[in-house]
């Protein structure tokens, strides 16, 4: 018979999530923030800070009442006798019910945002799940039903809300339009458990019911209801507040507040039935419990578009007033409150009447604050940015930025020159000391602090710096950086007798001095060699570490005799004070395991390229192919951490040399055939590494060579004698070289 099947209660009470929605709540009274404000010694026109608050609680005298109307939001709900339901409800009760709601004294109605749907709202875990401490709320519905016969109306309760004020509801119904006979023997209630807001704000200890006013279906159901509707408007007010109204009314606005720094300043007007020609005026702070914080003496205005909006009112638009004061410090940080009135005595004490105002602000506490938005270090060097204001005394002494130690010593003190943060005085818009009060400060510190933390207070002091106006100290502990001492051992090779290694050592704080490279046994910790070296540039380290950096790599071929082959050594580098390699400066040690293997010495008729294999070991960090012919180089740098990618292909015993470089600043090989390239590649910089296999002259298995235009430095070239890697690495965009050696 009705549509309130589609309001299906599907969800379990016990399980009942509460979530917050914004904007549901529409007061009936609206502040107009757009009043006049005359000319004071701060420029309020410019400030426009406060926003009413809408959730404001009345005093407690009062009692909260919500009224919603049913449907909305595109649900137009039942539909007869020439309207709907959402028409009705929105167009011609709800003003009728707002008009006598702002006539009550000592309750209060808040209407749901009659652009919503309730229902919808707390299908999706608002609507009724956002109601709280109302005493009350009371939804209005049109019944339907397909025969044109049915008439009256009834009132819908959760069967323990069967109450006499429940019962009154039922009887304004009755009163007005007739019961609906099926809830007649019942005083007009029906009793439901099925509903979704009744059983939601039950659960939450809220007083809920539904009014079928009548049945939409019935054109004379719907004529008796219009005819008397606002007389049902009006006793619907009193019998959900219990408040009969009177022709007492009331009717206020605060249309302008604004506060800053040590000032506020509050205009409005206030109007009663009851207001007299004669008494003081006096505007009165409050808290939400009513109770008295301060109270001003206030001039009152002429206001005619207010004696406009209430002609039947005695003095209507003679209650204007606009009020500049200093700001208490008992209401810092409190949310306030303001009723007005006229008293018999001067003082305030005895009003003849009053009448309170709807909206509530709050009034931000006094702020010592700051923050250190960012810090910066490059060895010495700090720069720090951020901000701090004291609301009041910021604008006293001077601003200084104290850095301390670990041990809370002082280390520096820095005058400030304070800059504009209008992020800053956005968040604090009601101090206008927020505004100035940005700084970067730049300083150095001593070589002592170097790996040390560091913490900063802002201070305002005195001009002669003898005395703290005040200080706020500044969030986090922040480290300087230590000296820096790193190294790298890049390469390690080893044939034929000769090791040859190549990498870097710097110190910040010693990288002058005598330099060693020294190889020990693993197996014995014996030293078997410590050889001086000449720093060389590397350009790779400087750009890491800066000037200091120059001079600090290496690129050593260290001889080793036949008793100091066949070992795995540790390597480390070492910077001294003297040439002999005493009173170390500074020492670093190379994870890498340097393996040497035993050299057989060759036949002399033997020749050096006679091998069969040719082996490829893969760098992933760097992604270079190295190819070689030494079994023990290429397992030297499997041990490194290489790949062992296996045989790269045949070799014939004899053939075209090819030679190899090395590049010590970007760790790249290179490969060739060509003695003059050797040669004048060599000139560039890249170190000699002489023949490291021979090209079948027979030319049997082509070898090809690929550039990738994209690489930087190591794995720009590739060798392959895999006509399908190749294929593949040009699809990936190689640029194919086509043969470059042969393989036997």
């Amino acid at each position: 018979m009705k549509k309130f099947i589609r309001l299906s209660f599907y969800l379990l009470a016990t399980i009942i999530a509460f979530f917050v929605s914004s904007n549901i709540h529409a007061d009936i009274i609206v502040v107009n923030k757009d009043g006049g404000v005359p000319s004071s010694g701060i420029n309020f026109d410019l400030i426009h800070n406060f926003t009413p608050d809408d959730d404001f609680g009345v005093p407690s005298l009062f009692k909260k009442h919500m009224i919603v109307m049913g449907h909305g939001a595109g649900d137009p709900g039942a539909q007869g006798s020439g309207t709907n339901e959402a028409t009705f409800n929105r167009t011609e009760l709800l003003p009728l019910l707002q008009k006598y709601a702002s006539q009550l004294k000592y309750s209060k109605i808040y209407f749901y945002d009659p652009s919503r749907d309730m229902y919808r709202d707390s299908v999706h875990d608002k609507g009724a799940y956002t109601i709280d401490n109302y005493e009350s709320v009371t939804e209005f519905h049109l019944d339907s039903s397909r025969s044109t016969s049915a008439h009256g109306g009834h009132v819908i309760v959760h069967p323990t809300q069967v109450t006499d004020k429940n019962r009154d509801l039922a009887q304004v119904v009755n009163k007005y339009v007739g019961l609906n006979p099926s809830y007649a023997g019942n005083g007009g209630l029906s009793l439901r458990s099925d509903l979704l807001n009744l059983s939601v704000l039950r659960y939450r200890g809220i007083s809920y019911r539904l009014v079928e006013m009548a049945f939409i279906s019935n054109p004379n159901d719907v004529a008796k209801l219009r005819s008397n509707l606002e007389a049902f408007a009006k006793e619907m007010v009193e019998r959900i507040t219990g408040e009969r109204i009177t022709p007492d009314i009331q009717a206020s606005s605060i249309d302008y507040f604004a506060a800053i720094d040590n000032q506020m300043k509050i205009s409005g007007w206030f109007e009663s039935s009851k207001a007299t020609t004669t008494g003081t005026p006096y505007l009165y702070i409050i808290d939400r419990e009513g109770n008295e914080l301060a109270r001003y003496p206030i001039t009152l205005t002429n206001r005619p578009d207010v004696a406009n909006a209430y002609p039947d009112l005695p003095e209507a638009g003679k209650h204007g007033f606009s009020l500049t004061v200093n700001i208490p410090d008992n209401l810092r940080g409190k949310q306030i409150y303001f009723k007005a009135g006229k008293s018999s005595d001067s003082r305030g004490d005895h009003l003849n009447y009053e009448v309170y105002f709807t909206k509530g602000f709050k009034l931000d506490s006094v702020v010592k604050t700051g923050n250190i938005d960012e810090y910066k270090n490059t060895k010495n060097n700090v720069e720090i940015r951020g901000w701090f204001f004291d609301s009041r005394l910021s604008n006293q002494g001077v601003p200084y930025l104290f850095v301390y130690d670990e041990n809370n010593q002082e280390i520096k003190r820095i005058a400030l020159t304070l800059t504009n943060r209008v992020d800053v005085q956005a968040a604090y818009r009601t101090w206008s000391t927020s505004l100035k009060s940005g700084f970067n400060a730049k300083f150095t510190v001593g070589d002592q602090y170097r790996g040390h933390q560091l913490h900063f207070v802002a201070k305002n002091l005195t001009n002669d710096q003898n005395n703290v106006i005040f200080e706020i100290p500044l969030n986090g502990t922040y480290q300087v950086q230590d000296f820096v001492q790193a190294s790298s051992l890049d390469q390690a090779t080893y044939k034929d007798g000769k090791l040859k290694l190549s990498g870097w050592h710097y110190n910040e704080r010693n990288n002058q001095g005598y330099r060693f490279l020294v190889l020990t046994d693993k197996a014995t910790h014996q030293v078997v060699k410590k050889v001086n070296y000449q720093g060389i540039n590397r350009s790779d380290v400087t750009r890491l570490h800066g000037d200091t950096a120059k001079n600090s790599g290496f690129d050593v071929t260290i001889d080793l005799a036949a008793n100091e082959q066949g070992k795995t050594y540790l390597v480390k580098s070492i910077i001294t004070e003297d040439e002999q390699g005493n009173n170390i400066l500074s020492e670093q040690s190379f994870k890498n395991l340097v393996d040497v293997e035993q050299t057989t010495p060759l036949d002399p008729d033997q020749s050096n390229g006679k091998t069969d294999k040719l082996y490829r070991v893969y760098n992933k960090n760097s992604g270079e192919h190295l190819y070689t012919a030494s079994l023990g180089e290429a397992k030297h740098l499997i041990n490194l951490g290489w790949k062992d990618e296996g045989v790269a292909w045949n070799l014939p015993e004899s053939g075209t040399p090819i030679y190899r470089l090395y590049n010590p600043n970007s760790g790249e090989h290179f490969y060739t055939a060509n003695q003059a390239e050797y040669e004048n590649v060599a000139k560039a910089g890249w170190n000699k590494e002489g023949i490291v296999f021979h090209s079948d002259l027979n030319k049997k298995t082509p070898i090809y060579r690929l550039f990738n235009p994209n690489a930087d430095g190591a794995g720009s070239h590739h060798y392959t004698v895999n006509q399908a890697e190749r294929d593949n690495l040009v699809k990936l965009g190689w640029k194919n070289e086509d043969i470059a050696f042969y393989g036997a």
